[in-house]
C-alpha cells in the first residue's frame, strides 16, 4: 500500500514511479492523438478531457484511493472515468487554489487531484511548487483556517515579500504578511512521478520553459453534499446582484445544467445522486 500520511500536514504527498515509462507512454500517445472535435476541450484552461481505460492505471488509482481513505480524514470512494491533460506550452498558472471543482463540490475536505507528468525533457523544471498546508497555518493561522481550510477559488499575487490574496467567491482582496515563494516546496519530478494533493492546497506552476505533458486524474466522495443555497449565493448569484456577471459562467454551461434541473425540486443532493440523475438522462 502507498504511504500519503503527508496528506495529514502537507496537504500533498508524492509517489515517485507512480505510473511506468509504458504506461506514460500510453498517455502521452492519446493525448497526441486526441481531436477536439471528439473530446473536451476546457478552452478557461486550455487543457483536453478524455477517458482512460488502461487496466494497470485503473489498478493503482484504485489501491491509492483506498490508501488515502485509510491513512488520513478523507473519505474517497469515485475515481473519474476522465484524464485531463496540459501542456506547459499552454499552461502557466500563478498562485491559486482548485476554483471550477469548488463550485461543483462546495468542499474540498474529500476531492482530491493526481498531477503526473507523462512526458517531461528535465526532472527539475516545469513541475509545480506547493505550499505545505501546515506551513501557511503555522505563519497564518486564521486565515488557513477561516479563509483557505477545505475551500478553494482563491488567488494569490506576490508583492515584494508580501502576498495580495483574492477570493474569487466573495472579491475580497486582503494584503497577507507572507512571502509564498519563500515557503514553497519543489517536488522534483520525473515522467511517471505523481504529485497528489488535497484541492485546498496553494500552488503555481513552477515554469514553462521547457515542454511538459501532464495527466490529471481526480477522486471524490459520492457523499459529498451539494446545497442549493450555498450554489445560488456562492456560484450563481441572484439576477439582479452584484455576482450575476459572474454568475454567467455557471448559468451558461452545460455541466451546470443539471444541478439547475434538480434544484428545482431539492434543497441539497449528493453527488452520487447527481451522477445517478445525470446517467438516467442520458441512458
Amino acid at each position: 500500500m502507498y504511504n500519503v500520511t503527508d496528506i495529514n500536514t502537507k496537504g500533498y504527498a508524492v509517489i515517485k514511479n507512480f505510473l511506468s515509462q509504458e504506461e506514460a507512454d500510453i498517455l502521452y500517445a492519446q493525448f497526441n492523438e486526441i481531436n477536439q472535435n471528439q473530446y473536451t476541450f476546457n478552452a478557461i484552461y486550455k487543457t483536453i478531457i478524455a477517458h482512460h481505460n488502461i487496466p494497470s492505471v485503473w489498478d493503482k488509482l484504485q489501491i491509492l484511493m483506498e490508501a488515502i481513505t485509510a491513512q488520513t480524514d478523507s473519505n474517497l470512494d469515485l475515481i473519474d472515468d476522465k484524464v485531463e491533460f496540459a501542456s506547459s506550452k499552454l499552461l502557466n498558472f500563478s498562485w491559486h487554489q482548485e476554483h471550477e471543482s469548488y463550485h461543483s463540490l462546495q468542499s474540498f475536505k474529500d476531492f482530491f487531484r493526481l498531477w503526473v507528468p507523462i512526458f517531461k525533457t528535465e526532472s527539475g523544471r516545469s513541475g509545480m511548487i506547493m505550499i505545505p498546508n501546515d506551513r501557511f497555518e503555522e505563519i497564518l493561522p486564521d486565515v488557513w483556517r477561516n479563509r483557505l481550510y477545505h475551500k478553494g477559488a482563491t488567488r494569490f499575487y506576490s508583492e515584494g515579500n508580501k502576498t495580495r490574496f483574492i477570493d474569487d467567491i466573495t472579491d475580497e482582496e486582503v494584503l497577507l504578511d507572507i512571502d509564498l515563494h519563500a515557503i514553497g516546496d519543489i517536488p522534483e519530478v520525473a515522467v511517471g512521478d505523481l504529485i497528489l494533493f488535497r484541492g485546498d492546497v496553494v500552488h503555481m506552476t513552477q515554469d514553462n520553459n521547457t515542454l511538459r505533458v501532464s495527466a490529471v486524474f481526480k477522486y471524490y466522495n459520492k457523499q459529498t453534499v451539494i446545497s442549493k443555497e450555498t450554489f445560488y449565493n456562492m456560484s450563481v448569484g441572484p439576477e439582479d446582484g452584484a455576482t450575476f456577471e459572474k454568475g454567467k459562467f455557471i448559468r451558461s454551461n452545460k455541466f451546470y445544467q443539471n444541478y439547475f434541473e434538480l434544484f428545482e425540486t431539492h434543497d441539497s443532493f449528493t453527488l452520487g445522486e447527481l451522477l445517478e440523475y445525470s446517467r438516467k438522462k442520458y441512458s
